[in-house]
């Protein structure tokens, strides 16, 4: 019998699940001796790489703009002025990633939009040369209404598809988990990834996924044991209804990582000096996971409402995670600097 570790640094109020059976396999272990950390950071997310290969992605990275910057001010008008406001004032002054394009993306507080708006605004996209970009949260209940029924499985109610840790359901950053496993979940994603399809999305921004992978009293498929085994069911499942889209995760575990091309190295960044402060303070320890993912995502920029020092230096942090920072790990593997450090850079 293996068991892992939870506790409140895990945002976990269970004990790690069992394994149990005839034969047992154990994740692989690394072991290491590096003068330098940083390296063996790297080697670290190398190994990672060859035994979970990062998801493929042949285009360029995803770059534009991301609605959370209007929150739930998000409206069909907006969404439109935007992608023209992209077309005539900055892709034609260079604001393009290297397949001449950007990416419009709508965040949470889309669904003020019905399908034909959904439809309406891909159309302005493509038109004005861009790419539309959507979001959802698959392992949440925002509502917290267990009596409320499940629209994609009228079947169940909300109540028969969380996880319940001690008998309650485990409620985390104001929404209540649901279980990967049950069938109500892939019956959403099924539904969900068929209206993003016929709108015509190409790029999904899954977010809150950490709630897929708390451990619970117990899961609808029983061979599922633990809530990593349980994340990585329901991320397979996501893959075979979203997988022809760029998934970007958000506020979700490190690993299991070749479910999606990038993730956010952090959580939400704004426009203030303490922000900024806290990118740099991922970047730091994070930069590694560039080998596991195609990318590491450097959050959205917001520059309203801010000075122009604090502007700059949160433009800074962004750029060093995406750009200066990965130009920076190919000379160090170049000239081989093992005594370098990334706080250094």
């Amino acid at each position: 019998m293996l068991w892992g570790i939870a506790d409140e640094q895990t945002r976990d109020v269970k004990a790690h699940g069992a394994l149990a059976g005839k034969k047992i396999k154990s994740p692989k272990v690394f072991l290491g001796f590096f003068e330098n950390w940083c390296d063996g950071l790297e080697a670290y997310a190398k190994a990672n790489a060859v035994i979970a290969p990062p998801k493929a992605w042949e285009k360029a990275v995803p770059f534009g703009w991301n609605s959370w910057a209007l929150q739930f001010n998000l409206a069909y008008e907006k969404a439109m002025e935007v992608s023209d406001y992209f077309k005539e004032n900055l892709q034609n002054n260079h604001f393009v990633n290297p397949d001449q394009t950007v990416y419009i993306g709508l965040d949470s507080g889309w669904d003020c939009m019905n399908e034909e708006q959904l439809k309406s605004f891909i159309e302005k996209c493509k038109s004005n040369g861009q790419i539309g970009g959507i979001y959802w949260t698959p392992f949440t209940d925002w509502a917290r209404d267990p009596e409320r029924t499940v629209d994609a499985a009228p079947e169940y109610k909300y109540k028969d598809i969380y996880l319940y840790a001690n008998g309650k359901p485990q409620e985390l950053d104001g929404a209540y988990a649901v279980d990967p496993t049950h069938p109500a979940v892939e019956a959403m994603m099924k539904k969900t990834s068929g209206l993003f399809h016929r709108a015509g999305f190409e790029y999904v921004k899954m977010d809150f996924m950490t709630h897929g992978a708390m451990e619970a009293d117990k899961w609808y498929n029983p061979e599922i044991t633990t809530g990593i085994q349980g994340y990585n069911y329901g991320m397979k499942l996501l893959n075979q209804y979203f997988g022809d889209m760029y998934i970007n995760l958000s506020i979700s575990p490190v690993f299991p990582a070749q479910y999606a091309q990038s993730r956010r190295i952090a959580c939400d960044a704004w426009n203030q000096i303490k922000d900024t402060e806290y990118t740099l303070n991922a970047l730091s320890y994070g930069w590694w996971q560039k080998y596991i993912y195609q990318y590491n995502d450097a959050d959205h920029i917001v520059l309203r409402d801010a000075t122009d020092g604090e502007n700059r230096a949160r433009i800074t942090s962004g750029s060093l995670r995406v750009f200066t920072l990965q130009e920076t790990i190919s000379v160090r593997e170049e000239e081989k600097t093992p005594k370098r450090s990334h706080r250094n850079i």
